[in-house]
C-alpha cells in the first residue's frame, strides 16, 4: 500500500481533518449537556445503533457482498469491537458525566502514549528511549491532572478521571489489535463490522436508564450532535483524509482535540482552567509530542 504524499490537491483533505478535529473536540461539550438528562449506558448505546446503521449501509452500497469478513476474522473482529466500540464508549461516557470538558480533552492525549506502551509489549514498535521518556512526562503531567483534588475514591472527579483513563487504555488496546486487521478490510466495511458486532452490548447498557426519556428539547439536539459528528461525520471524514494524507500529518492534527475541548468548556460551560491544570497540560504536550514526532533524517 503506498503512502499518501502531500500535493496542492490534499488541501480539501486538511480542511477535513480541520473539521474532524472540532467533531471530536467538541463531543465533550455536547456529551456533558446530553448527560445532563441521559445516562450514560444510553448514550452509548444510542451511538452503537447509529453507527451500525450508518456504517453498514455505507459499506454495502460502495463494497456490496466484500462486507462479508473472512471466518477467522470474525473473533478477532469482535474482539476489537469490544475495546474499540463497547467498553470504550461506556467508560468515556461514565468518565465525562463524572469530570469536566476541560480534563477529558487533555486526557484524550494519552492515547498515543498507551498505544505504543501496548506495540512495545506485543512487539509491534521497537522500544525506544527517547519515546518512553516523553512516556514519563506526559505520565507525570496525567498524574498531576488525576489527583490534583486529591486521592479520594469517594470524589466523583477522581473517579471521572479514573474511567477517563481506563478508556484511554482501552481504545489503544484496540488501535494495535487492530492494526492487521485493518490492511485487509476497506476503512467503510472494517467501522461498520466494528459497531455491528457491538449490538449485542445495547441492552445490557441501556439499563442504565430510558432509552426515550422525558428529556428537555436542548438535550435531545445534543443527543443528535453528538450522534451526527464525533459518531459517524468525524469517521468520514478522517476516512478521507487518510487517502490524501500521511498518518504523521494526522496524528499532529490530534493536538487541536483538546485545545478545542478546553475553549469549549471554559467558555459555554465556564469551566475552569487554572495554573494546576495548565501545568499539567504542558507536561502531557511535551510528552505526547516526544513520542509522536519522527527525528529529523528519517
Amino acid at each position: 500500500m503506498s503512502t499518501p504524499s502531500e500535493h496542492p490537491g490534499s488541501r480539501s483533505a486538511h480542511l477535513a481533518l480541520l473539521a474532524c478535529q472540532f467533531c471530536f473536540g467538541l463531543f465533550p461539550l455536547f456529551g456533558k449537556r446530553a448527560l445532563e438528562e441521559f445516562a450514560p449506558g444510553v448514550v452509548a448505546g444510542w451511538r452503537i445503533v447509529v453507527g451500525s446503521l450508518v456504517f453498514a449501509l455505507l459499506a454495502l452500497a460502495v463494497h456490496g457482498r466484500d462486507v462479508l469478513p473472512r471466518r477467522k476474522h470474525v473473533v478477532p473482529m469482535f474482539a476489537c469491537a469490544f475495546f474499540g466500540i463497547a467498553l470504550n464508549q461506556a467508560l468515556f461516557l461514565e468518565g465525562l458525566e463524572r469530570s469536566s470538558s476541560v480534563n477529558t480533552g487533555l486526557m484524550m492525549m494519552v492515547i498515543p502514549l498507551f498505544t505504543y506502551l501496548i506495540a512495545v509489549l506485543v512487539r509491534q514498535e521497537p522500544w525506544s528511549t527517547r519515546r518512553i521518556t516523553g512516556i514519563v512526562i506526559a505520565l507525570s503531567g496525567t498524574s498531576y491532572l488525576v489527583l490534583q483534588r486529591g486521592l479520594d475514591l469517594r470524589s466523583d472527579y477522581l473517579v471521572g478521571n479514573l474511567l477517563l483513563i481506563a478508556n484511554t487504555l482501552s481504545y489503544a488496546t484496540f488501535l494495535v489489535a487492530a492494526k492487521p486487521l485493518m490492511r485487509l478490510y476497506p476503512p467503510l466495511v472494517f467501522t461498520g463490522w466494528m459497531y455491528a458486532l457491538c449490538l449485542w452490548s445495547v441492552p445490557f447498557l441501556s439499563v442504565d436508564g430510558p432509552v426515550f426519556p422525558d428529556a428537555s428539547t436542548g438535550a435531545w439536539w445534543s443527543l443528535v450532535m453528538v450522534l451526527v459528528f464525533p459518531t459517524t461525520l468525524a469517521y468520514l471524514l478522517n476516512m478521507y483524509a487518510l487517502q490524501h494524507v500521511r498518518a504523521s500529518t494526522i496524528a499532529v492534527y490530534v493536538f487541536l482535540q483538546p485545545l478545542i475541548a478546553g475553549v469549549a468548556g471554559v467558555t459555554v460551560r465556564g469551566e475552569s482552567f487554572g495554573w494546576s491544570m495548565a501545568v499539567a497540560a504542558t507536561l502531557m504536550l511535551a510528552g505526547v509530542w516526544t513520542v509522536v514526532r519522527r527525528p529529523r533524517g528519517r
